[in-house]
C-alpha cells in the first residue's frame, strides 16, 4: 500500500479535520520499467540476442531433421541442464546500463532496509492562526529519552525546593513553640521566686517589729 494512503488513513483515525488529497499511484509505471517483462529486462534480452545473432550469422549451418525424434528422446539435454545448474562458474558478460542501474538501486535499497526509518511530520500553520485540535508530533530517535531525562531533573529540583521550604517552615515553627514554652517556664519560675522572696521580706520585717516591741 502506498505511503500517502497510509498517512491519510492515519489522519482519518485521529479525526483530524482535513481534505482528502487525490494523487496518482505510480505502481503501473514501476511495473512497466522493473517487472519481468519490463523495459530493463527487454533491453537486456535484446542486447544478449544481438550478440547471439551476430555470432550465429558468421558461418553457414546445415541441419539434418531426419533424426529429430530420436534426438528429442535423448536425456542428454536434461543432463546438460543439470550440469549447467550445478556449475559454480559464473558467466562473464558485460554489464549493460540498465543492469548497472538496477544493481545500484538494489544495493541502495538493501542499505536502506538495514536502517531504521524515522519520519518528521511538518505541519503548516492555518490561515486562521488558530490552534490545531488533534495533532501528532514525530520525534527524532533519542529525543523522547532526552526529554524524559530533562523532566526527571526538573522534578527532582522542584522536589528538593519543596522539601527545603517545608523543613525550614517546620523548624521555624518548632523553634517558636520551644521559645514560647521556655519563656512561659521562665516567667512562672521568676514569679514563684519573686513571691517567695517577698514573703521572706515580710516575715523578716514582722520578726524585727516584734522584737522591737
Amino acid at each position: 500500500m502506498h505511503v500517502f494512503t497510509l498517512e491519510q488513513e492515519e489522519y482519518m483515525t485521529e479525526e483530524i479535520t482535513w481534505s482528502f488529497i487525490q494523487f496518482y499511484d505510480n505502481q503501473p509505471c514501476i511495473d512497466l520499467i522493473e517487472s519481468r517483462l519490463g523495459i530493463l529486462n527487454l533491453l537486456d534480452e535484446e542486447c544478449k540476442l544481438e550478440i547471439v545473432v551476430q555470432l550465429f550469422l558468421k558461418e553457414d549451418d546445415t541441419t539434418n531433421g531426419s533424426k529429430t525424434l530420436t534426438s528429442n528422446k535423448s536425456y542428454q539435454v536434461q543432463k546438460t541442464e543439470t550440469l549447467q545448474r550445478s556449475s559454480k562458474v559464473q558467466a562473464q558478460r558485460k554489464k549493460t546500463v540498465g543492469y548497472q542501474f538496477r544493481e545500484s538501486l538494489t544495493s541502495l535499497m538493501a542499505a536502506l532496509n538495514l536502517t531504521e526509518p524515522h519520519y518528521v511530520c511538518c505541519i503548516k500553520p492555518n490561515d486562521k492562526k488558530a490552534p490545531f485540535t488533534n495533532t501528532k508530533i514525530f520525534f527524532r530517535a533519542g529525543q523522547v529519552a532526552y526529554l524524559e531525562k530533562l523532566r526527571s531533573e526538573k522534578l527532582r529540583a522542584c522536589i528538593i525546593k519543596i522539601q527545603t521550604i517545608y523543613h525550614v517552615y517546620y523548624a521555624g515553627k518548632r523553634y517558636l513553640k520551644i521559645r514560647r514554652t521556655t519563656i512561659a517556664l521562665q516567667t512562672l519560675s521568676r514569679r514563684y521566686l519573686a513571691r517567695k522572696y517577698a514573703q521572706q521580706i515580710r516575715l523578716t520585717r514582722a520578726v524585727t517589729l516584734f522584737q522591737s516591741l
